[in-house]
């Protein structure tokens, strides 16, 4: 379980102030409450009432439900249920907290689970009671585990450098991969590769080849080869990029977001090398899309009409973020997110620049360069430059 801090919250008991109900072991409260949730992603006044319980032990059980109204015009249901004790002469409580809403800027609310952890006290006017709170999102980091058939499909994705000058050669090996499309998806049916994609990128600190992989990681048996063909490309890719990889250490690479489009589209694959000290944050924000953010993040996807894959790469210079895009032109993917109003996208947007350094108000870079693109159900389709 991981904690992510969602803001800060302040109520006051209002009217009358609190009645309770004796029962002689323990009793009932029943008071109204108002107050106001700030964060940077959600900002409201509460209404609530709280008709909580006074165990035999002297524990209250908050019970709260109510409504919120931003300022925006979005009206929330709220729950909160917990626990209330003494300590150091005071209460502490800790509660759950869930909210509902059919607004569409705050669908990702109807997923989030939160906790609030406050303090009950009185002064500084008599019989007035107030509560501080923090408020927290839950994400679950369990994981599930693959039972084989299409759960048991991998995905990778890896830039490699390539040597000055070399950009020349990639190209014609990728045109030689097309006139050998035979040997090409032989040598993916081996290695139970599904599908790849390989891109050209360069920059002004030198040219990368980006490379996606889907593979079936399901048991079976693999035809066998001579190994002439994979010695082949082996031999043109270390002419490339300068190094054996059989002997070179293995990069580490972590999956961090996988959510893929509606229907099969094109592949388009672009990496960005992270700003200093911001690997933490990549982490941090992977978990939002996959978490409290989920909703919004498809709702996104589903109206720009891509899917995302994203990876992180480690390397001893620096730390890569490489981005996997699927569906029609999605080259275009960033583009469309720059021009967004939405304030989902404008956020996401946000954490592009902040992570990576890329200035979103100057022209964008030039779109990367496809080299070739196979997947198992065109095994004698490679596509490769002319």
């Amino acid at each position: 379980m991981k904690l992510t801090p969602l803001g800060e919250m302040d109520l006051l008991y209002v009217g009358p102030g609190l009645d309770f109900v004796d029962y002689g072991v323990g009793g009932q409260y029943y008071a109204a409450m108002e107050g106001d949730w700030r964060s940077d992603r959600i900002t409201g006044r509460l209404r609530l009432t709280n008709i909580a319980q006074k165990r035999f032990d002297n524990v209250n059980t908050p019970t709260l439900r109510g409504v919120m109204e931003t300022a925006d015009g979005a009206a929330f249901f709220v729950e909160m249920n917990g626990l209330s004790q003494i300590q150091e002469g005071g209460r502490v409580f800790v509660s759950s907290l869930t909210l509902r809403t059919a607004h569409p800027a705050y669908q990702w609310v109807n997923t989030l689970f939160a906790v609030v952890e406050g303090e009950l006290h009185g002064p500084p006017k008599p019989n007035e009671f107030r509560a501080h709170c923090r408020v927290y999102a839950c994400e679950a980091t369990i994981t599930s585990t693959s039972q084989g058939g299409v759960e048991s499909m991998r995905v990778s994705a890896y830039a490699l450098p390539v040597l000055a000058g070399k950009e020349g050669d990639l190209q014609s090996l990728a045109r030689e991969l097309k006139s050998r499309s035979a040997e090409f998806g032989e040598y993916h049916a081996r290695s139970g590769i599904l599908r790849e994609s390989a891109f050209l990128q360069k920059t002004p600190q030198g040219s990368q080849l980006l490379m996606y992989r889907e593979y079936d990681d399901s048991s079976g048996t693999r035809p066998k080869s001579d190994g002439k063909f994979e010695r082949w490309l082996s031999e043109r890719l270390v002419a490339v990029h300068g190094f054996d990889p059989a002997a070179a250490p293995q990069p580490q690479i972590e999956l961090l977001v996988r959510q893929r489009p509606g229907h099969r589209g094109e592949i388009y694959i672009a990496a960005l090398p992270m700003l200093p000290g911001k690997v933490a944050r990549l982490h941090e924000f992977a978990s939002e899309l996959n978490g409290i953010h989920a909703a919004e993040f498809d709702e996104s996807l589903r109206r720009l009409g891509f899917g995302l894959t994203l990876f992180v790469q480690h390397t001893p210079q620096f730390d890569l973020s490489i981005s996997v895009v699927e569906g029609d032109e999605p080259a275009s993917a960033l583009g469309k997110l720059a021009m967004s109003q939405a304030p989902f996208d404008r956020w996401h947007l946000q954490q592009i620049a902040d992570q990576t350094g890329l200035d979103f108000s100057g022209p964008p870079p030039p779109p990367n360069e496809e080299l070739w693109s196979w997947q198992l159900e065109h095994a004698t389709n490679v596509k490769g430059n002319p």
